[in-house]
């Protein structure tokens, strides 16, 4: 009798979440689809006016800068820099090493003087987006200081690392 009852209840729960499991698989299925699989480096703003400032930045760094020139940017731009800019980069999606991407971190969420330092030996140039509204490299310090402290204790100042981002004023760290 307890199989049986467990049998209907599995069988009942199957049927009334079936639906929404059908409904999980194709919204991953379209976010994978036309999200992920097709990243935007040219964008349109809600005025219908396209911003280009990636495409022209990374073609900027292709003209005027050595072809042996290595850029420091945060990872997430690493394939578009070699891919676009064909200049080397210190970091890319594929980059696993949690002290590697704490480097990073360290040189995109310290002061000025402290990340030249360190950045001085590694790159040629860096290359950091800022004045989107929060969606730039300044709205990711939070995350660049926190992996930071995760290797390089002592980096933040509290633990959470809540000295860096926006704040809800709109105003940067």
């Amino acid at each position: 009798p307890v199989r049986l009852l467990r049998l209907a209840l599995a069988a009942y729960f199957a049927k009334v979440l079936w639906p929404s499991v059908l409904e999980f698989n194709d919204f991953c299925e379209e976010k994978a689809r036309w999200s992920l699989s097709h990243p935007q480096v040219v964008q349109k703003a809600k005025n219908g006016n396209l911003i280009d400032d990636y495409r022209e930045s990374y073609w900027w760094l292709r003209d005027n800068t050595p072809e042996d020139a290595r850029v420091l940017a945060w990872w997430d731009y690493g394939y578009q820099i070699a891919g676009m800019a064909n200049r080397t980069t210190i970091a890319d999606g594929n980059t696993w090493n949690m002290e590697h991407i704490g480097v990073l971190g360290l040189c995109l969420s310290s002061p000025v003087e402290e990340a030249h330092v360190i950045a001085r030996h590694l790159a040629d140039y860096i290359l950091v987006w800022a004045g989107n509204g929060g969606k730039d490299d300044v709205g990711k310090s939070i995350h660049m200081a926190r992996i930071s402290n995760s290797v390089y204790k002592g980096h933040c100042a509290e633990q959470d690392c809540d000295g860096f981002g926006v704040f809800p004023d709109g105003k940067p760290s």
